[in-house]
């Protein structure tokens, strides 16, 4: 609906969404990734693949929400976010190696 009625080619924010290609194509905006959506996927990949690397982000990005979920600040301190960040690669880096 919202692309039929023009909102998103007018909006400047950071839309978040599902990964679908199309939305993808609005470069006016940012775009993020709907976390339940990644969990989803990578659930997929992990029974049709039983890949290690996906469930390790599944993993890591659960236990990102958890930590952040508890605070008031809703954020991570920046000694957490480098965590998150080497982890990530970590996982992506191993997961390469997989493919």
């Amino acid at each position: 609906m919202a692309i039929n009625s023009g909102v998103i080619p007018r909006y400047g924010g950071v839309i978040i969404h599902d990964c679908w290609a199309s939305y993808l194509s609005y470069d006016q905006c940012g775009h993020g990734l709907c976390g339940s959506h990644l969990l989803r996927e990578l659930t997929f990949v992990i029974d049709a693949n039983d890949s290690a690397w996906a469930a390790n982000m599944k993993r890591l990005l659960q236990e990102t929400c958890a930590i952040v979920a508890k605070r008031q600040s809703k954020r991570l301190t920046g000694n957490e976010y480098k965590n998150l960040q080497k982890r990530y690669r970590n996982i992506l880096t191993r997961g390469a190696k997989q493919l």
